[in-house]
């Protein structure tokens, strides 16, 4: 994980490496993890409310085969000027605003998948996308989405 600041505003991002032949139970996990991370990033809009966001993901945990990973870890939420502004949750009375960064980092045991965004009602916009990182493709509502792969070394 590595949070950086410009301007004031907190950026964080999550990269993984594996050292030799990935297990396939890891590759699992990540493309799950990386398919609850693009319901996050993909649900996260100008007036959505939090917990509604937050409900569709631990639905997206158990269809994944991975129901109460939610629970070993927070799953992020609001960033701004600190490196969270506040942790989404089931309970969560916060709405999306528009021009509001958002760091979504769900996890599996062994994986985690974690970028910035700024939500627009056109659709976000990604601050810490790594260019020469290899990517999965995730998929949410039929929507595709290139999420950070484990780099394997």
């Amino acid at each position: 994980m590595l949070c950086g600041r410009r301007h004031g505003l907190i950026v964080s991002s999550t990269r993984l490496v594996h050292f030799g032949p990935l297990p396939q139970e890891l590759a699992d996990k990540h493309r799950a993890v990386c398919t609850v991370d693009a319901c996050f990033n993909l649900e996260t809009v100008p007036g959505a409310a939090v917990k509604d966001i937050f409900r569709q993901a631990v639905d997206t945990y158990a269809a994944t085969g991975f129901a109460d990973e939610w629970r070993l870890h927070h799953q992020g939420g609001g960033t701004g000027y600190g490196s969270r502004t506040y942790k989404g949750g089931l309970e969560s009375p916060e709405i999306v605003q528009d021009n509001q960064a958002f760091a979504w980092n769900p996890s599996i045991t062994g994986t985690k998948s974690e970028d910035t965004i700024i939500a627009h009602p056109e659709g976000e916009e990604w601050l810490s996308t790594s260019a020469d990182w290899p990517t999965i493709e995730a998929e949410w509502k039929g929507r595709k989405l290139r999420r950070p792969d484990i780099l394997v070394r």
